[in-house]
């Protein structure tokens, strides 16, 4: 049972994992209906493309690698609207969810599209580091400048701290404000650049908890891949005498490594749907009221000759 004070307020990271966790297991059938609906016709017609057509290695990467995208994005916005349902205590099957992300996956891929142009030219062309100097600075476009034409010297020094302060920290401080597009396209019926600034504006004021949380899941996305090298360290003269006995092997490690990313995506969707409950509150300070503001000299001395 979902606790009663998710709408109120912001729940921590541990809170959020402890009742993403919950609701995974109870809906874990609904999830593995919806992991074999979509991703065993994946398999087979990657197959079936692959063994009518001779194509070299590189041409069967970029053939998975476009069905995952396609496919990937059908599971992302399935997996919120599941979990959305199950919040409001409205049960929906499985076939639903993917009726609703079939509707939408043509938006959702326009959508990654957007997302990943936006990533790129703003941790390309600097616009992060570039707005946060501005702002250090006093708005001065020679300390601006300085200060950026000092750090690209710097890229180009051992141990290249200048590339860490103008690409990789701008980088993943991106990356954790777009968390949330996939969600406001699927659940709250945002488009392109709508579902970016949607996704920016949930992580306002919020972006170091955020962050707390995709390092979290980074590390949950970890323990199949770790797994499956310990195994295959373990096991490696039995790989290489039973092939079969590898196939089997690594097909049990995808399958783990695809339901650990449905729970990724479960718990995601909930910190989604926390946070827009309870939207981030601004810095600015309220005005006062009305009748707390001084009244002005003019009024008061129109007042006294009034009176008198």
């Amino acid at each position: 049972m979902l606790r009663k004070d998710f709408h109120d307020r912001e729940l921590s990271t541990r809170e959020i994992i402890s009742e993403g966790t919950s609701l995974f297991l109870r809906d874990i059938k609904k999830m593995a209906a919806l992991w074999l609906t979509i991703w065993i016709p994946v398999e087979i017609i990657v197959a079936l493309v692959t063994a009518f057509i001779s194509v070299d290695k590189q041409i069967y990467f970029q053939i998975q690698l476009f069905f995952s995208i396609v496919f990937g994005i059908i599971t992302t916005m399935a997996v919120p609207f599941l979990i959305e349902k199950d919040i409001q205590n409205e049960p929906t099957n499985f076939m639903e969810a993917l009726r609703t992300s079939l509707l939408n996956w043509v938006y959702g891929l326009l959508t990654f599209f957007i997302t990943a142009f936006v990533y790129v030219f703003q941790t390309l062309f600097l616009v992060i580091p570039v707005k946060f100097l501005w702002k250090i600075t006093g708005r001065s476009w020679w300390k601006t400048t300085g200060l950026l034409i000092l750090f690209l010297i710097f890229c180009f020094l051992p141990p290249y701290p200048g590339t860490v302060v103008l690409w990789v920290i701008p980088a993943f401080y991106i990356m954790v404000k777009l968390v949330f597009v996939f969600n406001a396209v699927i659940l709250r019926g945002e488009r392109y650049l709508g579902a970016v600034k949607y996704s920016w504006r949930l992580t306002d004021y919020r972006w170091w908890q955020t962050a707390l949380f995709l390092l979290i899941m980074l590390a949950i996305g970890s323990i199949a891949t770790l797994l499956q090298l310990m195994f295959n360290h373990v096991f490696y003269e039995a790989l290489l005498t039973l092939p079969v006995f590898g196939k089997i092997s690594n097909s049990c490690f995808n399958l783990l490594r695809d339901f650990v990313g449905i729970y990724m995506l479960s718990l995601l969707a909930l910190l989604f749907l926390n946070r827009d409950y309870n939207p981030p509150e601004t810095k600015e300070k309220p005005e006062p009221a009305g009748e707390e503001f001084p009244a002005p000299v003019e009024t008061i001395k129109e007042n006294k000759q009034e009176e008198n």
